[in-house]
């Protein structure tokens, strides 16, 4: 079955909840200052969530009340930092709960914050870049990963690995056949995606022609995901931690899950911290009263 994309680029630079809301980001992360690079804002979902809640409210009226959020971050990147960067992945953690595998209808919002001034390059630098499940060539990719039923990250050429990183779950792929849909970053511009669709940052070449002021130019992008409330599992959110298990290991035979959880405790206690994350902030967007009343 083949997996809908779910692709959507929409404006919404210039109206008071998007200059509001990146007024509130900078005063919280200062994303404008900061030498931090990529996503430092951390598990800081909840509040991420309090200071764009008006955005989305606003502006995704339908994903708001029908669907669960489920991550949150403000990425910032530097040129310096994606001269030949190859990020290729999908997000992590996310697809726990997902009660209907990659049928789970999961939306990803990326909106475009803040980018300076770079007269050498071009609007899609520095962009996104989707793999759309759409185009044919990529229908079997894209059954193969569905089968697994977890997320993965391009570790090297030509292969997938499970973003989880525990047990040895990888998928082969054809890297000359594989094509990037590029989107330009334009400031105040939210892509919509389906969050099971591979993505990355379109990079810049390696033999490109900078001045040594853009090197440290940068811009920012603030990403959600959010599941439709009907996907969701909620049996998640009454799960003990000791009972995550039963979501990280899942690809793994259960008579090894006591040798995995000692010898990479350290991804495993990753995992946890993932899940429980996530698990918060959907708690508190299902305790919002406006979420509430769209869920009756």
């Amino acid at each position: 079955m083949m997996l809908n994309n779910f692709i959507n680029v929409s404006q919404q630079g210039g109206s008071s909840e998007f200059e509001h809301m990146v007024s509130a980001l900078d005063s919280a992360f200062d994303f404008t200052h900061t030498e931090a690079s990529q996503d430092f804002t951390g598990g800081a979902f909840v509040q991420l969530y309090d200071l764009t809640k008006g955005f989305y409210q606003t502006h995704f009226q339908h994903i708001y009340q029908h669907y669960v959020p489920l991550y949150f971050s403000l990425w910032k990147l530097r040129v310096k930092d994606t001269i030949g960067l190859e990020n290729m992945h999908q997000d992590g953690g996310i697809h726990y709960f997902a009660s209907n595998g990659y049928q789970s209808r999961m939306i990803t919002l990326w909106t475009a914050l803040h980018k300076d001034p770079m007269p050498s390059l071009s609007a899609s630098d520095l962009g996104l870049f989707v793999v759309d499940s759409e185009n044919p060539s990529h229908f079997t990719l894209y059954e193969r990963l569905a089968q697994t039923n977890t997320h993965y990250y391009r570790s090297a050429p030509g292969l997938l690995r499970d973003i989880r990183q525990i047990g040895n779950s990888s998928v082969c792929y054809d890297e000359h056949t594989l094509e990037r849909q590029v989107y330009d970053y334009v400031n105040g511009t939210t892509i919509q995606f389906n969050s099971h669709l591979l993505h990355g940052t379109n990079s810049i070449a390696e033999q490109a022609h900078l001045s040594r002021k853009e090197y440290d130019c940068f811009r920012a992008a603030l990403t959600s995901v959010w599941i439709h409330r009907d996907d969701f599992n909620h049996a998640i959110l009454n799960m003990h931690l000791e009972d995550y298990a039963q979501l990280y290991l899942a690809g793994i035979e259960p008579q090894g899950w006591a040798k995995i959880k000692c010898q990479q405790a350290h991804l495993c206690n990753k995992e946890i911290g993932r899940i429980e994350t996530i698990t918060q902030l959907a708690r508190h967007h299902l305790s919002n009263p406006a979420s509430l009343e769209a869920g009756l």
